[in-house]
């Protein structure tokens, strides 16, 4: 969150939301060269333009989806390449995007992912420009015709006698 006003009135502000509920406390870090948010840093460079950047708080650890969790295989195999380009669209450096993506690769390995298939992921995302993936896909209409059919989970459906399978389809 950017904050409008001096150094003493941020103090102050932290001072007066502590002061508000006496169970809740708020740490505050600043500066005004950089800011985080969420998962994102957002800095001024030497040439006093913004770049972004991934972020991990020194506190996080590494709660990424296991390899052997029990989760369909194509969301398990896909799972990288999905934050591999994730990355790619929040980092503007392409230096600072090599030492993260190396940091992410090092997590997956952690959580059991195979270096094949962590390094099959990085190279299909880097095969992407970022200004391409900043831009929403064209929408798609192959579905407009489907039928939805919502109920309450039931131990006597069973697997629905195959009416859907895992990928969704009829």
């Amino acid at each position: 969150m950017g904050f409008v006003g001096s150094e003493d009135d941020l103090k102050a502000f932290n001072d007066y939301i502590n002061g508000t509920y006496p169970n809740l406390k708020f740490t505050m870090g600043y500066s005004r060269k950089k800011m985080h948010f969420l998962d994102l840093q957002i800095a001024v460079n030497k040439n006093r333009r913004l770049e972004t950047s991934a972020n991990r708080k020194n506190t996080d650890r590494n709660t990424d989806l296991h390899a052997t969790s029990f989760h369909p295989n194509r969301l398990i195999n896909n799972f990288p390449h999905g934050q591999f380009i994730r990355l790619r669209r929040i980092r503007s450096n392409e230096e600072d995007h090599h030492i993260k993506a190396k940091e992410m690769a090092e997590r997956f390995k952690q959580r059991g992912y195979s270096k094949s298939l962590i390094d099959r992921a990085i190279e299909k995302a880097n095969k992407k420009e970022r200004e391409e993936l900043l831009n929403p896909p064209p929408t798609q209409h192959e579905n407009e015709n489907r039928v939805t059919f919502v109920s309450e989970y039931s131990q006597l459906l069973g697997k629905s006698n195959g009416l859907s399978t895992d990928t969704g389809k009829y």
